[in-house]
């Protein structure tokens, strides 16, 4: 029979032995030599049971009694992942690296690729963001929803759908349905309203929404933003 040291990872006979020296069996000692002669980590846990790592980048983890494979490190501080096996060449190692599996790191990649933030639970798990919109609660441990950021991004998709310019024929037509287009006529016909105005409404090809604005015919309509908004996408489907 051989004597175990957990502290010191290695098979002993001596007559001081460790505090948490156990004796194992022959089998025992050559499973773990050969586990030594592979490259491969090993863990004893009895006088007749060990465990060895599947590979070299196998890490034991002791609350789920099995081995994970560690395929990346992960810091926190630089965002970036490093491959366990390329540790060695790198000459600056951030001090903040844990463990991740290859599943984590898949997960961190697809998250970035989506604009979505993320949080890493364990070395094996790493919970993703529902929307960009998401921030983390560190007291809730959960995603919670930030509202104007929501809102925003909501405004921001609005505006973006509203055309932005229309041909002068559809603009006429949707100042028509709106019964807008004598109050229109009023105002380019009106003796106060400058001659480049009126010469830009008579021959122009299209409508712009910033020359609406800064025409003044927004404002001599009394349109908001909204209104226009409307008259834009009403135009755009005639």
């Amino acid at each position: 029979m051989w004597t175990y040291s957990q502290s010191e990872n290695k098979f002993v006979q001596k007559t001081e032995l460790p505090a948490d020296a156990v004796n194992v069996s022959d089998e025992v000692v050559a499973r773990a030599h050969a586990a030594v002669a592979e490259g491969l980590p090993f863990v004893v846990l009895g006088a007749d049971d060990i465990t060895v790592a599947p590979s070299p980048a196998h890490v034991w983890y002791a609350d789920t009694q099995r081995w994970m494979d560690y395929a990346y490190q992960y810091s926190d501080t630089t965002g970036g992942l490093y491959p366990t096996s390329m540790l060695a060449s790198y000459t600056d190692v951030p001090k903040d690296l844990m463990p991740v599996t290859e599943g984590v790191a898949l997960g961190i990649n697809e998250a970035r690729a989506q604009g979505l933030a993320f949080v890493i639970v364990d070395g094996e798990t790493v919970d993703v963001a529902p929307s960009s919109e998401h921030d983390w609660d560190m007291d809730q441990r959960a995603w919670v929803l930030n509202t104007a950021r929501a809102e925003a991004r909501a405004d921001a998709l609005k505006k973006a759908s509203v055309p932005t310019v229309v041909s002068i024929k559809q603009a006429r037509l949707a100042l028509l349905q709106a019964d807008l287009l004598d109050d229109v006529d009023a105002v380019i016909a009106a003796a106060a309203t400058p001659r480049s105005l009126k010469i830009e409404w008579e021959y122009a090809s299209e409508v712009r929404r910033e020359w609406v604005e800064a025409s003044g015919l927004m404002t001599a309509l009394k349109l908001d933003n909204e209104a226009l908004d409307r008259l834009f996408v009403l135009a755009a489907s005639l």
